[in-house]
């Protein structure tokens, strides 16, 4: 069981970050205790989804607001055209004041793989993935746009109304994992996902090297005297795959870690890389020490924090 309020509170800085300056985001909660049925990882990976995609939309400043509520549904009425039982339900909008959608877009909104982003931005999984998740949790999910009035999308879960037996939950940032005096080069040419990373990296202990793409990272990994234990690479970046730069990077540290992350499916990345041959795998280019770990985005910190353990162990 899930504390709504408590949960998106403890996304509020980790929000901030991944939206930058220039957008304000706006929470509003509703009053009592707003219950759900839920996984907590896979609920603040819709939030970041909706707010993720908020911010690609607002091409300037802009406001993002979450608010939370609860609504009397009635039998059978839902917000999409399934069918739920009558009763309470907790709502959580994520409303922006972006370009907003043309109808055609909002048509085909939650298929997998459709986006109106340029190659390298999205996959156009990330939509299809707050669908799934929604309806997973006995959820319904409406969205509201126009061009040039911003877009809303409207949530709502059964409300439990049991006391939650555990107060508080762990925030969405995760543990320190031991007392590490590791380093880590951080390759990912999106700003806001590299921020996001890096500071769930350092949360874990790590010293964090941050490059914008692959050949940043050679350079920093050339001018830099001491170990590097792991190497975190989105893997669709300009100038250097992830897949090319951990191929040059291991054969300068061979004994360096890697976990690869994208959005895309392993059958995508090689085509992207451009090996299409078979020879090369999720466990990464020939003569990569003990393997690679994948991760596909769009991941929380503490997704992040548990493949740096697994690549780690």
């Amino acid at each position: 069981m899930l504390d709504v309020n408590s949960l998106i509170v403890d996304m509020e800085s980790l929000l901030q970050r991944l939206i930058g300056p220039q957008i304000t985001l706006t929470l509003i909660r509703g009053a009592g205790l707003l219950h759900v049925k839920a996984d907590p990882g896979q609920l603040e990976q819709v939030i970041m989804n909706l707010v993720v995609n908020a911010r690609d939309a607002i091409p300037f400043k802009g406001t993002i607001a979450i608010e939370t509520s609860v609504h009397r549904v009635e039998s059978g009425l839902a917000l999409d055209d399934s069918t739920v039982c009558g009763g309470p339900y907790v709502e959580i909008a994520v409303s922006d004041t972006g370009v907003g959608m043309n109808p055609t877009t909002l048509d085909h909104l939650f298929e997998p793989f459709y986006t109106t982003k340029e190659f390298g931005k999205g996959t156009g999984l990330g939509l299809a993935v707050v669908h799934g998740i929604v309806k997973q949790s006995g959820g319904a999910i409406r969205v509201k746009s126009k061009v040039g009035a911003g877009t809303t999308f409207r949530m709502r879960f059964p409300h439990v109304l049991e006391e939650i037996t555990t107060h508080g939950r762990e925030s969405a940032l995760p543990k320190p994992l031991v007392p590490l005096s590791r380093t880590v080069i951080l390759a990912e040419d999106e700003d806001a996902v590299r921020g996001l990373a890096r500071l769930a990296l350092e949360q874990c202990g790590f010293k964090t090297l941050e490059a914008r793409d692959g050949p940043e990272a050679m350079r920093i990994s050339d001018g830099y005297g001491d170990t590097i234990d792991l190497l975190v690479t989105d893997v669709v970046m300009p100038h250097m795959s992830g897949m090319e730069l951990a191929r040059q990077l291991t054969a300068r540290r061979p004994k360096i870690k890697v976990v690869f992350t994208s959005g895309y499916t392993d059958e995508a990345m090689l085509r992207v890389d451009g090996t299409g041959s078979g020879g090369l795998s999720l466990l990464g280019p020939p003569g990569l020490h003990g393997g690679a770990v994948f991760l596909q985005k769009p991941y929380t910190p503490r997704d992040l924090a548990a493949k740096v353990t697994s690549a780690l162990a």
